[in-house]
């Protein structure tokens, strides 16, 4: 037993020496890409919260550790690995062998999952498959590593330099080339197999462990005692006086909880398992260590709750109770500004994960849209559009109904994803244009998230995604279909709706044939995907000349989000809410409109009542857009609003987020740390200095009309009915 002690108390101090280090240098990794903000709060709240998770985590995995290394074989390879010479060299064979091996069943595994998921819908289904596939795989690729690792070992050890190499410091330099170059081949494979994956959680992983088995190998707990026989109890002391520092201060420090969870993996990680269990009423949300939820004992109240209009209660957690009344706006349609105005065609062109200021319209200085130019020369350009959510499957749901995602009405589960919208709850822009006598098509990129399944293309007779299967660009089949049916409409009476959706731009970012390269970074190669969906939206515009269509027909061209590149931290998209993700284009020429630039912020949820407002049809019920008609045909001002953009956790995403644009400002609310961010547009864009500390007067006043905008504009109709925000 007090062996058992012995090994335990062991055990966690050389835990949570290896989490605070992890910690650390999270800590310190955070602090240098921050600008130095926070960093001592960050580095006690890292370090001590990565002693604590160290110690929970590590002990349990240095006792597995323990068993693992007990049978015979795999001690014989730990003995072979310390010895140097021809030993060595067939450790490291076999150890390279089973590597390779695992590369290749987690290709397989993924390959296979991306493939079931797409050819089939039943979970027990694909569950089977993947466990029969993956065992057949599993079982031949231990067979040929078990009889390809001796000779390759006999082959290794044949050679005498090699052998001389796994001698004193070579051969520790050796091993650690090794180490370093199988991380990179599978980092690399990992990449190319998956692209958007989100590669720092594995990335810290792996490094925990290193950490742990470093300061095990080298028994720091022992090496502590030469210091003298109070040594070891210090460090512990320390370690708990750390952690225990850090529990009672990460409600006061704001700033260093922010980063952590904005920019930390580790740390982020960590808080989220503090909260989810001081979490007493399981609603996702927690009350203490920094925490929003403003009732504990309530799962009904936390800050991702729908409000519910005169209960009493202050449901969300921001702006108290709602008056119904205030919804009154909202529950009925909106005439047309313009009833008199001409049944013009629509063609509405949204583009995947192009962000504004990676536009020449917007200003960007490579030229990668001359045709939005084209078009901004005789339409009006949103300098401030917003889309309502950064990612596919809330964006474009909210631009096709005018509807922020809180406030629609989603089927997800298990079984259902990506989410689809629940039929009938919804008035859809292709029903609206269908009601007035349009003829209404859609001709897609792609079939997983805009099929007649998934809910947005109610209303839409002609539906066609068959481009989908050509890869990796797909743009130009879509613009050959388009101009086809434009060819077939050019003689008929009816106007028509038509939407376009190309998907170029969106990851993985691949250098397209037909236009010209930037460069051969990740972020060139996506500009120059840009330039190739705007050379297809140059086609349409040649089309509708060609047709004498172009007098009589109103373009809009927006994008459902943009698309990060490390500017905070991040990849891709679905991450954040700061502008390279939520300022999108936004371009409308209308006949008899205006050629303006436009500042004030807009949503791109106002692109449908607007297109409906610009015919003369009118809004329906229960949407949030607002029309910009009188801004494109009379140079009226948009309305004075605050826009929202809201990033909601589902099973892919792990945040939750709302952000308020208003003037020239933009603050950003995460309701999980309970934070703010305060941004100014005009001097700071790209949202690169949060200004919260030194302006606590403007984002008081930002922080309380957001929490006013959030309540009017993301609380469900109680008539149509919303799914709540989704819980983790």
């Amino acid at each position: 037993m007090r062996a058992a002690l012995r090994w335990l108390g062991r055990a966690a101090l050389h835990a949570g020496i290896a989490g605070a280090l992890l910690g650390l240098i999270e800590g310190g990794r955070i602090a240098v890409a921050a600008g130095g903000a926070s960093a001592l709060g960050l580095l006690l709240l890292e370090a001590g919260l990565g002693a604590l998770g160290g110690a929970v985590l590590g002990v349990p995995l240095l006792g597995l550790a323990w068993l693992a290394a007990r049978p015979r074989w795999v001690r014989e390879w730990l003995d072979h690995l310390s010895s140097p010479g021809a030993r060595r060299l067939e450790a490291i064979s076999r150890a390279l062998v089973a590597a390779l091996a695992g590369a290749v069943l987690a290709i397989v595994a993924y390959r296979l999952a991306v493939w079931t998921h797409v050819r089939f819908r039943a979970p027990g289904a694909v569950g089977l498959l993947h466990a029969a596939a993956l065992t057949a795989t599993a079982t031949l690729l231990w067979f040929a590593a078990a009889t390809a690792a001796p000779p390759l070992g006999e082959l290794l050890a044949s050679r005498r330099s090699l052998v001389a190499a796994t001698q004193g410091r070579r051969g520790a330099a050796l091993l650690a080339v090794l180490l370093i170059g199988v991380v990179a081949a599978a980092t690399a494979a990992w990449r190319a197999a998956a692209p958007a994956a989100d590669l720092r959680p594995a990335a810290t992983a792996v490094g925990f462990l290193a950490l742990l088995v470093a300061v095990a190998r080298l028994d720091l707990a022992k090496r502590l005692d030469v210091l003298g026989r109070a040594a070891r109890p210090a460090a512990a002391a320390l370690l708990v006086a750390v952690s225990f520092g850090s529990l009672a201060s990460v409600s006061h420090l704001v700033a260093a909880r922010q980063q952590m969870v904005a920019r930390g993996v580790a740390g982020h990680a960590l808080l989220r398992a503090l909260w989810a269990a001081s979490d007493r009423d399981g609603d996702g949300f927690a009350a203490r260590f920094g925490g929003a939820d403003c009732d504990d004992d309530d799962p009904a109240v936390h800050p991702g709750a729908r409000e519910v209009a005169d209960n009493g209660i202050d449901d969300n957690c921001v702006g108290g109770d709602l008056s119904g009344e205030m919804l009154q706006f909202r529950s009925r349609p909106v005439p047309s500004s313009q009833p008199d105005a001409p049944r013009h065609n629509v063609i509405l062109i949204s583009l995947d994960a192009v962000r504004a200021d990676h536009t020449s319209a917007y200003g960007y200085e490579r030229r990668t849209t001359p045709s939005l130019e084209r078009l901004a020369r005789r339409g009006t350009r949103f300098e401030w559009a917003i889309t309502p959510s950064p990612t596919t499957r809330r964006a474009v749901p909210g631009m096709l109904t005018g509807q922020y995602a809180s406030t629609m009405t989603f089927k997800e589960s298990e079984k259902v994803w990506p989410p689809r919208l629940v039929r009938g709850k919804h008035s859809l822009l292709g029903q609206s244009f269908k009601r007035a006598g349009y003829d209404t098509a859609a001709i897609l990129c792609c079939t997983t998230m805009f099929d007649r399944t998934a809910g947005i293309v109610e209303g839409i007779d002609h539906v066609d995604g068959s481009a989908h299967r050509i890869k990796p660009h797909s743009g130009g089949a879509v613009i050959d279909r388009v101009l086809a049916w434009l060819e077939r409409r050019a003689g008929a009476d009816r106007p028509f709706f038509l939407w376009i959706h190309l998907i170029d731009p969106h990851n993985p970012y691949q250098q397209p044939d037909s236009v010209p390269e930037f460069g051969r970074r990740e972020i060139d190669r996506y500009d120059a995907e840009i330039r190739f969906v705007d050379d297809q939206i140059g086609r349409v515009l040649d089309a509708l000349e060609e047709h004498t269509l172009a007098g009589r027909t109103i373009v809009a061209v927006t994008a459902d989000h943009g698309d990060e590149f490390l500017e905070h931290g991040n990849r891709f998209h679905a991450r954040s809410v700061y502008t390279e993700l939520v300022r999108v284009p936004l371009i409308i020429a209308a006949p008899g409109g205006r050629s303006r630039v436009v500042s004030r912020p807009v949503s791109m949820i106002d692109l449908g009542p607007t297109l409906l407002d610009l015919v003369g049809l009118e809004r329906p019920a229960g949407q949030n857009g607002h029309s910009l008609a009188g801004v494109i045909l009379d140079g009226a001002a948009p309305p004075d609003r605050m826009v929202l953009a809201e990033l909601i956790a589902d099973r892919n995403i792990t945040r939750n987020l709302v952000a308020g644009f208003a003037g020239t400002w933009h603050v950003i609310w995460d309701l999980d740390a309970n934070t703010y961010e305060l941004y100014d547009l005009a001097a700071d864009p790209g949202n690169q200095r949060d200004l919260a500390r030194d302006e606590p007067e403007r984002l008081a006043r930002m922080r309380e009309q957001l929490a006013r905008q959030i309540d009017l504009e993301l609380t469900p109709l109680p008539e149509r009915g919303s799914s709540a925000r989704p819980r983790r």
